[in-house]
């Protein structure tokens, strides 16, 4: 029962810190588009929220401990995540989605096409 009660409390220390101190919860202040930012409320960085910068692989990772976290019993995983934080990350991926399909790592790809255009079709 001891390593029970301790892997449910490593599950809810995981769950809290992933919420609640990684996960960024504003976008950028004043008009970050004008400064070449983009959204990030609702990502996951490689750091702190304080970081700001999201990060496509740690979005969609830390997005996936959460749904897997929404079906655990709250005794072991604590409080949830509420569903539009869920939304706000799902936003995230979204718009880094590139036209072809791919998906961009911070920032969505925003260089001109002819430099983007692979050596073999020149």
């Amino acid at each position: 029962q001891s390593i029970l009660l301790h892997g449910q409390q490593a599950i809810w220390h995981l769950s809290n810190f992933i919420d609640k101190h990684v996960k960024v919860k504003y976008n950028p202040s004043g008009d970050f588009k004008s400064m070449h930012r983009h959204i990030s409320k609702g990502s996951w960085t490689f750091s702190d929220q304080d970081h700001g910068w999201p990060a496509s692989d740690c979005t969609a990772e830390a997005l996936k401990c959460c749904l897997l976290f929404s079906m655990m019993p709250v005794e072991i995983v604590g409080e949830k995540t509420e569903p539009t934080r869920l939304y706000d990350a799902v936003d995230v991926l979204l718009s880094l989605q590139s036209k072809n399909g791919g998906l961009a790592a911070w920032e969505p790809a925003g260089s001109a096409e002819w430099l983007e255009v692979p050596p073999m079709s020149i």
